[in-house]
């Protein structure tokens, strides 16, 4: 939860928001408490009163009391932004899920559609289909909920235009699944945040074109309190009974406010990159690494592993470290935990700042009381990290009894849970199992319910679907995304995948022969790549595209010897564009757009 405390604390606007939607909620369900007076009831004897201790904002024409009114218009205004928003996210999710997994002339057709009712403003649009219906607040609700469809048609489609070609995808439809199957089971729920997103933000604009309608009569009808339509009834005494028209006015303009604001704060921390876009809230690192230097012993020499390695972790972010093996990803994790052969003894340089503490200056005692419950680790073959002499539930409960003053029923019942959590059918009975009787599946979710359940802030992954086939990986992947989410960690994700990388991280740091070589938003450094090894690396990745021809790119030569003098840059051997200086001088870590950074003379 931590990183969801800092965007409320960090970003007041969000918890603005949320108050007012808080708020305008209370009202709605309270409204036959908080009204003072009938909203429909007529009194000709109090008609156009100015705003006093009788009526707080005054009565209309007909002598109604507009504070009530507008209590009761708050019931009108929520329900018709949300059941708009409602129809048009489910209807528009599943046309757009559905061609945009079938394409082909379908896709075309639809997208067409969509195009040219996007081509037109959506409040013209909604008045001449509310006009087509007929004024009612139900034809109104249909006219805005049709012209809001193609916005989710044509988000869920450029989501499901990328997942249909991930690996597990194709694996579900080689074992022969439907295509509704796929498409719920597969590919949907990797597409709800933007979704949820786009809701939160559509509710205040639902609502503000509803009104808009109901204030040309084409909505809501008189005598309805609805906010739109007391505006329109307003237009005539607007000059010399002000109170008539400012009340219902600033009652939508202070609801969809906090629609829009409490939505910009949604996206925040739903949508990893929107946390590193220019302009984004900057939040301390969690996890700060700068220069880190490690020596090992190797027999008689000494092997220098890692050359200044530096980089950031933010709280709640998802940052993933690639490169081939022998590049120093396994060894920049265990630096950090001080699990290097001989503890921090083989790091000769830098520091590793964990909420600004130097972990680095902690004594074996006090690493090993962060070990697990601040910063707890997935080693990539679970078979191995599970002790096959012991139960699962006594492993786990081992963690949580060393960081947690409970009794070992607390500890159980705690550990009971965390299996739960991460999605294992019976966790009594893998409770009471041994690593040996699971599937290679259910002991990477053990790992993750272990690493997880002393509520870590960081959680470090090391190649946590290598063993695994890829139905398995997805679901291993999207496990630890919602479970670090839930739990508001950060994640230090080791791959040599990028698809995997592209999936689920938020900013993606490239690691070659011990130095970082490229870092950045995922996005950007994987879409416009600086450094030749990263194009490199993204050239080797296959291309699945039906009738792609293109023969399979590779690297030539292999990762330099860690005894190996390099004076220049480390790649300058299997680099095709080098420079002369590439040869003799090492290039530095630069910044070329925003957070993107490359080491290159190219």
């Amino acid at each position: 939860m931590e990183f969801y405390r800092y965007v409320l604390m960090k970003n007041p606007l969000t918890l603005v928001g949320c108050c007012i939607v808080f708020l305008m909620a209370a009202v709605a369900i309270l409204a036959p408490v908080l009204a003072t007076h009938d909203p429909v009831a007529i009194n000709m004897t109090e008609k156009l009163k100015a705003p006093g201790a009788g009526h707080f904002f005054g009565t209309d024409e007909m002598g109604r009391d507009i504070f009530s009114r507008i209590i009761y218009g708050s019931r009108y205004s929520l329900g018709v932004g949300i059941s708009i928003v409602l129809v048009a996210a489910l209807v528009g999710t599943a046309l757009g899920s559905t061609v945009g997994y079938i394409g082909g002339r379908t896709d075309q057709i639809a997208m067409g559609i969509m195009d040219v009712i996007l081509s037109f403003p959506s409040l013209v649009l909604a008045m001449a289909l509310a006009a087509a219906l007929g004024p009612s607040l139900f034809n109104a609700m249909l006219a805005v909920s049709l012209v809001k469809i193609p916005v989710y048609v044509r988000l869920v489609r450029g989501q499901v235009l990328s997942l249909k070609e991930k690996q597990y995808v194709k694996a579900a439809r080689s074992f022969g699944s439907s295509t509704g199957w796929v498409i719920c089971k597969h590919i949907l729920p990797n597409c709800t945040s933007p979704v949820l997103i786009q809701v939160t933000l559509g509710i205040g604009e639902a609502i503000l074109i509803a009104a808009s309608l109901s204030f040309i009569g084409l909505g809501a009808q008189p005598p309805a309190p609805e906010w739109g339509a007391m505006i329109n009834t307003a237009r005539t005494y607007i000059l010399d009974q002000w109170w008539y028209a400012t009340f219902p006015g600033l009652s939508i303009f202070i609801t969809v406010m906090g629609f829009n604001l409490l939505g910009d704060g949604v996206r925040d921390i739903l949508d990893p990159r929107s946390k590193n876009k220019p302009g984004a809230i900057k939040m301390t690192a969690l996890l700060s690494v700068k220069n880190l230097t490690v020596d090992l012993p190797t027999g008689r020499k000494t092997a220098r592993v890692l050359h200044g390695v530096s980089f950031d972790i933010k709280p709640g972010e998802v940052l993933g470290l690639v490169g081939e093996s022998g590049s120093g990803k396994s060894v920049t994790a265990l630096s950090i935990l001080q699990l290097l052969p001989g503890g921090k003894g083989g790091i000769s340089g830098g520091s590793i700042c964990f909420k600004e503490q130097n972990l680095i200056d902690k004594t074996p005692q006090e690493m090993r009381k962060i070990r697990g419950k601040d910063i707890s680790m997935i080693f990539q073959e679970p078979m191995t990290s599970l002790n096959p002499a012991f139960t699962i539930g006594k492993q786990i409960m081992d963690v949580i009894l060393a960081h947690n003053n409970i009794s070992k029923r607390e500890a159980k019942e705690h550990a009971l849970d965390m299996l739960g959590r991460v999605q294992i059918p019976d966790p009594a009975r893998t409770f009471a199992s041994y690593p040996h009787q699971l599937s290679g599946g259910m002991r990477q979710r053990v790992m993750i319910a272990g690493a997880l359940s002393c509520g870590p802030g960081l959680l470090i992954a090391d190649e946590p679907t290598t063993a695994l086939d890829v139905t398995i990986q997805a679901q291993v992947l999207r496990l630890i995304k919602e479970a670090t989410m839930q739990a508001g960690a950060s994640v230090l994700l080791i791959t040599h995948d990028l698809g995997v990388v592209a999936q689920i991280c938020a900013r993606v740091a490239v690691m070659y022969a011990g130095e970082i070589v490229e870092i950045g938003d995922v996005n950007e450094t994987l879409l416009s790549p600086r450094h030749p090894y990263t194009r490199a690396l993204l050239e080797t990745v296959p291309e699945l595209t039906p009738g792609y021809r293109k023969k399979l790119a590779s690297i030539p030569g292999s990762v330099p010897d860690v005894f190996a003098r390099i004076s220049g840059c480390r790649f300058n051997d299997r680099c095709s564009v080098k420079k002369d200086i590439c040869l003799a001088q090492k290039p530095q870590l630069v910044c070329v757009n925003g957070n993107h950074k490359v080491a290159c003379w190219t």
